[in-house]
């Protein structure tokens, strides 16, 4: 019995390690990612470290499932130098990627602003960026490598400081240990779910521990990878019968117009990582984009818009074509990206509109390509056939040069046409042409300098344009894909970090203004068909922002958590209850919990949310992602 006590010690002191490391991690996660958590109180972080503790022994027993039943095994077989050999093997190979995970989120949470989920790695899978990427991500970054490594060199220094000594083994005594065998399992099988509850504990169970805006503190990152493995399909909904459903949100639409169809060209320009932080018109006066800021006074600027989701692999499908991930998988890599839907292009193709999608990056990003072609643009046009170089050394075309290849092939294309473009030098590690440095505003973040020339590119482009027979009879239409790093506690918020710019401007028109009126990014393809007044059945996951008899909101899905908001609430919701509810206008860093106050409000919303969810789970499922009549 002394023998497998000691056997038990040593398994203790082992994954004590992993905890402290966990920890270390933690903390370093903290210091790293402060700005988003400084409005936080000190009680509050500390008892958010406190909480971590519950959820970094759940990923902890969960990924050591082998190496904890190996060391509950009795018998002098555990003592063994080949045996012990062994078990450090499995502990480093299990154990490092973890800490790999954990020290990757000390960045690249700035950018998503939740910890990181298994979709990372479909990430790897779709075309060359990330290695590409990789060895100027280090450079960058290369106080998370060295963390990394200390961390790494810690587990294995202090593992092998970790004595075995081996007892004296008493036979007699082998069927009392192996009695203990069957209640330490159960023991880490409940440590492993986190505890008696009745369903295991998720990541939006995190929220019972602190507040919102510390949730992230509280998770790890491998816990969050483990928990979203495997969690592409969706599930059928029914929170409402159909007709219910549809009184309050229906992604069917068809427009009914005396005003005949109006054939302008549709550009629609999505802008890499473009904040509504960075933009000084949304900001009074303080930002980066000086031309930006002019041309919103020219055109109908929405200044409460959002993003529908943090990442560009689902900003894109939901600005070209209406179409969201509301699921832990991108709609792009997952199991439905066969599904028959349809983008701003494949609509209008019936109104004889030709249409490409244009971006200066390597071909393949993340299936991009192969996306906006199914969806109904004629061509893509990427790096591969920009015929002029410009590489930027780590994504693509610099945005200056491949602005003017895109009014090159505008001017070529038969009228009308919809196109899309894609800037990318905004991206990290954001690169500048030689020739620009130090022209644009530094700045505090490393973005700002690459916002400011992107924003001169702009001008550029505009310039350029002017001087073409199509851009008088063009609707320009200019968002993002997604907001990038936020140096100001409210655009790390749960509202803030989703604030995008949307701009609509028509040359010479009176399409002109500034909305407060709450919009999204899966709105503007229905907003570019009303103001066209298409006269055709369309499929859309969102509402024109210019149809005033409908009830704005916007949605979105981060971490196993939805959110909706409209005009003054925002409302979070894990898909049963409702996990929190914040006046988020006067209550700018949600720090007054109101889901316990239910209103007829909230109700509205969360059926708003639900209505949404049960017909995109049931289009997906069924494959109704287009209008019945076009099938």
């Amino acid at each position: 019995m002394k023998s497998y006590s000691a056997q038990l010690q040593i398994l203790v002191r082992r994954l004590l390690l992993l905890v402290i490391i966990f920890q270390l991690c933690r903390l370093c996660f903290y210091l790293s990612n402060f700005s988003y958590f400084q409005s936080a109180s000190i009680s509050d972080t500390i008892h958010a470290f406190i909480s971590g503790f519950r959820f970094d022994l759940i990923a902890i027993v969960s990924i050591n499932a082998l190496f904890i039943f190996l060391h509950l095994i009795p018998g002098r077989w555990f003592y063994s130098r080949l045996t012990q050999r062994f078990l450090q093997i499995i502990f480093i190979i299990v154990n490092v990627p973890a800490l790999l995970l954990n020290s990757i989120d000390m960045e690249y949470f700035k950018y998503q602003g939740k910890r990181t989920t298994s979709d990372l790695f479909q990430l790897f899978g779709m075309g060359d960026d990330m290695k590409n990427t990789i060895p100027q991500m280090i450079r960058d970054f290369w106080y998370v490598l060295v963390l990394f490594l200390i961390f790494t060199t810690l587990l294995i220094i202090i593992y092998n400081k970790i004595k075995i000594a081996t007892p004296k083994y008493d036979p007699g005594k082998k069927i009392l240990s192996w009695l203990l065998v069957l209640p330490l399992l159960l023991l880490f099988f409940l440590v492993a779910r986190g505890g008696f509850q009745y369903k295991p504990l998720n990541i939006m169970a995190a929220a019972q521990f602190t507040t919102p805006q510390l949730v992230p503190l509280v998770l790890n990152t491998p816990f969050t990878v483990l928990k979203t493995m495997g969690k592409s399909i969706v599930e059928e909904k029914n929170y409402l019968t159909n007709e219910e459903a549809l009184q309050h949100f229906n992604k069917d639409h068809h427009f009914k117009s005396t005003i005949p169809f109006k054939p302008l060209n549709v550009v629609l320009i999505i802008l890499e990582s473009f904040s509504s932080e960075y933009i000084g018109a949304l900001n009074n006066g303080n930002g980066y984009t000086p031309f930006l800021d002019s041309l919103m006074h020219q055109g109908m600027t929405y200044t409460n818009a959002f993003a529908n989701a943090k990442k560009s692999i689902d900003g894109i499908p939901a600005v070209i074509a209406a179409m969201p991930s509301l699921m832990p998988a991108s709609y792009v890599s997952s199991p439905y990206n066969g599904n028959k839907l349809k983008s701003i292009a494949g609509i209008l193709k019936s109104k004889g509109y030709a249409s490409s999608f244009f971006h200066g990056g390597n071909n393949g990003t993340m299936n991009f390509d192969n996306f906006t072609l199914l969806t109904g643009f004629d061509n893509y046009i990427g790096r591969k056939e920009y015929p002029y170089g410009n590489y930027d050394g780590h994504w693509g075309v610099f945005d200056e040069p491949f602005y003017y290849y895109f009014i090159e092939k505008c001017s070529a294309m038969k009228q009308p046409f919809v196109n899309a473009f894609f800037s990318l030098s905004s991206h990290h590690p954001y690169t500048i042409p030689e020739e620009d440095k130090g022209r644009f505003k530094k700045g505090t973040l490393p973005i700002h300098e690459s916002i400011g020339y992107a924003d001169y590119a702009l001008r550029q482009f505009f310039e350029k344009a002017k001087q073409t027979k199509w851009y008088n009879n063009t609707l320009f239409v200019i968002t993002a894909d997604h907001t990038g790093p936020s140096e100001y506690a409210y655009y790390n918020t749960k509202s803030g970090m989703f604030k995008v710019p949307i701009l609509f401007f028509r040359p010479g028109s009176n399409l002109q203004g500034w909305s407060d009126r709450v919009t999204q990014q899966t709105d503007i393809v229905p907003g570019i068909l009303d103001y066209l007044h298409f006269d055709e059945p369309f499929t859309a996951f969102g509402n024109s922002m210019l149809d005033t008899t409908l009830s704005p909101f916007s949605f979105n899905f981060t971490g196993d958590v939805y959110q909706i908001l409209d005009d003054s609430l925002l409302v979070q919701f894990d898909g049963t209850e409702i996990a929190g509810c914040y006046k988020y206008r006067t209550d700018s860093l949600l720090m007054k919990d109101l889901s316990n106050e239910k209103t007829v409000h909230q109700e509205r919303l969360v059926t708003t949310l639900q209505s949404v969810l049960q017909q995109y789970n049931h289009a997906l499922i069924r494959n109704e992602l287009t209008p019945r009549q076009s099938k």
